[in-house]
């Protein structure tokens, strides 16, 4: 399984999203997400 470049971010906000939407980028968004929201929670019970 790839990962892809970072383009997808840029990709999301400039996709035209009358068309069909790109669940590979949602889903690679949630992923990130997910991990940005873990990261936060570690840092926050740390600090």
């Amino acid at each position: 399984m790839r990962r892809r470049p970072r383009r997808w971010f840029t990709n999301l906000f400039f996709h035209d999203w009358s068309a069909e939407p790109p669940v590979d980028q949602v889903i690679d968004l949630l992923k990130d997400i997910r991990i940005l929201l873990l990261l936060i929670l570690i840092f926050g019970v740390i600090t």
